[in-house]
């Protein structure tokens, strides 16, 4: 019987994920950073969330792909939110993506235009899934840091979803995949690569200070 899915692309992909954990950026926020540094990351985001979640319609007819999307994963609104309360009704006027971030969102666009889905996928799990554990620690260290209101650490919230059920769930779905060999490696250097941009885009954000 060969390894479930949701074991190797924990095992597989550890370098990646843990290069991009530790990274400068991300050691800021776990600690507490000022509420400066959240907003720079959740600029970059918004075009990376946005480059997900506007081609999220081309899997429609593609159910084991669209399937791992629910509709409470939607980070874009609780961004706008964020930046509403802190910018006003300008925020856009805010938002300047980095050299790193362009190329992190086209990834993400190529993938859906070719209807890539291993690929896309693993854009979706790194993101989403990643929100969901460490995400949502950084949030709360950022609340106890600095007092922010509740709609500016939305970002890291999901009051409609039970995270450990979710992440079980879905973790249930990529076993039940029925992919090959070749799909299964193309998913799991996918994942490889999405950390790897992960990383290149905290990066970014640290040297356009």
């Amino acid at each position: 019987m060969s390894t479930p899915l949701s074991e190797l692309v924990r095992s597989q992909t550890r370098v990646q994920h843990d290069a991009a954990e530790r990274s400068p950026l991300m050691t800021e926020l776990v600690e507490g950073a000022a509420l400066k540094t959240h907003l720079e990351l959740q600029v970059q985001l918004w075009f990376i969330y946005e480059a997900l979640e506007s081609r999220l319609d081309a899997w429609r007819n593609y159910p084991e792909i669209a399937a791992f999307h629910d509709p409470r994963l939607n980070r874009l609104p609780a961004i706008a939110t964020s930046f509403s309360a802190v910018w006003g009704t300008g925020w856009r006027d805010q938002l300047r993506a980095n050299p790193e971030t362009l190329d992190y969102a086209a990834d993400i666009r190529l993938c859906a235009d070719q209807l890539d889905g291993p690929r896309f996928l693993a854009h979706h799990y790194t993101r989403y899934l990643g929100d969901l554990s460490g995400g949502r620690i950084i949030g709360r260290n950022l609340q106890r840091a600095t007092g922010a209101a509740d709609e500016v650490v939305g970002f890291y919230s999901f009051p409609d979803l039970k995270p450990k059920p979710f992440k079980d769930e879905y973790r249930a779905r990529l076993d039940s995949l029925p992919w090959d060999e070749a799909g299964r490696e193309t998913f799991l250097a996918a994942v490889r690569d999405s950390y790897v941009l992960n990383e290149r885009m905290f990066r970014g954000i640290l040297n356009a200070r």
